[in-house]
């Protein structure tokens, strides 16, 4: 999970050539706000979604393909995992809960196994969309971003080698200057993925539909702690269990604290819309402001459509969810489908004291780690919440920031 080997180190950029081809890396995003707002034919459901990007991020190296192996044969990419703190993102990273082998938990918070190492990897299929078969190919993958996360770390990487690919190709026209281009872009992306076409542009953005519709907005700047259950979730059960949900009612499912809650889809619309014009307010103090006094009318469990049916059915995630509710965050929610959470903090100090207050009841001090826990099995567990010291509230947390968005690196030449 730690491996050092052939990766890149290039601080404060996120294009580079070297000898073997283009690194490129791909960003983490959180769904500040979420809701459904129909259902297209096809099943697939239409949403209204704030995205921002973080800066956790994953690298995937393309290079140019070699026609003797093209095809069946090709080698497949080498997917290697990294979660330490000053790499990738990653400020802080702390394993915590009770009882098994440390390597089996990470890598079952990372999600590990759900990552593809051969051609149905997203991020391969994305060189093929960009530059046809035989042409490129994606040579490694240095993942950081859990998947099955809803953190959108299939997509990022399916970003990054779609960007690598037109730089290597000489793709010009996949720089979508022009608005009909740009529209092209946006089209081709989603065939991917449905966070695929924000993956490529990043920052934030108000998109609707199943993604394809973006408005971009200026960035919020909090630092992120990530928390990452010991499960992940598909997207795909996830709808089904909010289709069920809708289908009886809410009989049943607990409404809690979030923004919107009681099964009116109407009232999560305005509270997504409402964080929205928070972003698209003046300067970075005047969205602060303004972002506080959202709080105080939405609360600071921001609004996630889909929570709701997934903390009915996942008892793991309602521990970390009153945890964060409980702690000094200053928002907190789901991202996407699930299955992590995320809490913003209002600056380094606010996050350093946060980052206590969520491992204190494992580590038993205030001590922010620079690293992972020696093994999970030597954390001692203070808390007098039996819930709390079970080992089903296992997950990794992870201390990062919100990310601006794409430099000039990002421009397709």
């Amino acid at each position: 999970m730690t491996e050092r080997a052939a990766r890149p180190h290039f601080r404060g950029c996120d294009v580079m050539r070297s000898q073997e081809g283009v690194w490129v890396a791909g960003r983490a995003k959180l769904n500040l706000g979420l809701a459904v707002t129909g259902r297209r034919r096809d099943g697939y459901h239409l949403l209204l979604t704030l995205f921002h990007s973080v800066e956790l991020h994953d690298w995937v190296l393309v290079g140019r393909d070699d026609p003797a192996a093209a095809g069946p044969a090709a080698a497949p990419p080498e997917v290697r995992w990294v979660c330490r703190a000053g790499e990738n993102g990653v400020h802080r990273a702390q394993l915590v809960g009770a009882g098994r082998e440390r390597e089996a938990v990470l890598s079952r918070c990372l999600g590990a196994e759900l990552v593809p190492a051969d051609a149905s990897n997203l991020a391969c299929r994305a060189v093929v969309e960009v530059a046809g078969a035989g042409i490129v190919a994606v040579r490694r993958i240095i993942k950081s971003i859990p998947a099955g996360a809803g953190l959108g770390g299939g997509s990022a990487d399916a970003a990054a080698a779609w960007r690598a690919a037109a730089l290597l190709a000489g793709v010009t026209r996949a720089a979508g200057r022009g608005r009909g281009e740009g529209e092209e872009l946006i089209r081709r992306a989603a065939r991917l993925g449905a966070d695929v076409p924000f993956a490529l542009t990043g920052g934030a953005a108000l998109a609707a539909g199943i993604g394809e519709e973006l408005v971009r907005l200026p960035p919020l700047d909090f630092p992120v702690i990530l928390v990452k259950p010991e499960f992940s979730l598909a997207t795909a059960e996830v709808f089904g269990w909010y289709d069920e949900d809708r289908e009886r009612g809410q009989d049943g499912v607990p409404t809690g604290d979030v923004a919107g809650a009681g099964g009116d889809a109407t009232r999560f619309r305005e509270a997504v819309l409402a964080l929205a014009q928070v972003l698209a307010a003046g300067d970075g103090k005047a969205r602060r402001r303004r972002f506080a006094r959202y709080l105080r009318i939405w609360g600071r469990e921001l609004p996630n459509e889909l929570a709701l049916s997934v903390y009915h059915r996942s008892p793991q995630l309602e521990v970390w969810r009153e945890r964060l509710a409980s702690s000094s965050a200053l928002a907190f929610g789901l991202t996407g489908s699930g299955s992590a959470l995320f809490a913003l903090a209002e600056d380094d100090d606010h996050l350093e004291r946060l980052w206590g207050e969520l491992v204190r009841p494992w580590t038993g001090t205030g001590r922010p780690p620079s690293d992972l826990l020696p093994a999970a099995g030597e954390a001692k567990a203070t808390s007098t919440s039996a819930a709390w010291a079970a080992p089903a509230a296992t997950a990794l947390l992870i201390a990062t920031r919100l990310w601006p968005g794409p430099g000039l690196s990002y421009r397709f030449r």
